[in-house]
């Protein structure tokens, strides 16, 4: 079975598109560890060098429904900022 998954850094800043760079790379490891396959189908990049507005991966295996069903919907990802040293948020 395969299942696409739409990750997006919405209208955010930049750290927002470098959260979904982590959150990317984890979600692959994640698969990998439950044998499953990702593919990156689509990558929008953002203005800093390895972030992404927004990804569109396929994930394949047996179980990619039940993989994907818990990591969906909004994900607030708390983080220091690596661009800015104080923002004020």
């Amino acid at each position: 079975m395969s299942v696409h998954l739409l990750l997006s850094a919405g209208r955010g800043p930049q750290e927002c598109a470098w959260a979904l760079s982590r959150l990317l790379r984890r979600l692959e490891a994640d698969a990998t560890r439950h044998r499953l396959t990702t593919t990156r189908l689509e990558t929008v990049p953002g203005e800093r060098p390895g972030t992404y507005r927004s990804a569109l991966i396929g994930v394949d295996g047996t179980k990619a429904a039940a993989f994907v069903a818990p990591r969906t919907g909004t994900l607030c990802w708390q983080a220091p900022s690596p661009y800015r040293p104080s923002p004020g948020r």
